[in-house]
């Protein structure tokens, strides 16, 4: 089972939002090593939010062959289904398969794992002397 891990460092170098916001412009993923680091627990939570987190788990389970199919699927407008298709994919989590269709070009969501992980260690409070 591939999993795909959210890591909290208070000390992470560049903010994931950067890597996230080049990679929407770009259309390319700046994911590496099946992870993300997230300099505050506050920005995982904006990166994979409540709406994101349930398309994943439907491309991972139903498999929709179509963003169309998805919305029915999460029962959402096809607009805002969109939206966080296209989060997903520039987080590295899914791919889009181009597909011939009877009416044109269908755009198919594929997860990349199968699993994600939070791992958040909160910062270690000092000692009173």
């Amino acid at each position: 089972m591939k999993t795909f891990t959210f890591r909290y460092d208070p000390h992470a170098a560049r903010s994931a939002f950067a890597g996230i916001k080049s990679a929407m412009k770009s259309g390319k993923g700046e994911i590496e090593d099946d992870s993300l680091t997230c300099g505050s627990y506050e920005e995982m939570m904006r990166l994979m939010t409540q709406s994101r987190a349930e398309a994943f788990a439907a491309i991972v389970q139903y498999e929709p062959d179509s963003i169309t199919e998805l919305a029915q699927i999460l029962e959402k407008d096809i607009g805002n289904v969109q939206r966080d298709v296209t989060a997903l994919r520039s987080l590295g989590l899914i791919e889009l398969k181009r597909q011939t269709a009877q009416r044109g070009v269908r755009i198919r969501p594929v997860a990349k794992y199968q699993k994600v992980i939070f791992e958040y260690e909160p910062k270690k409070l000092r000692k009173a002397v």
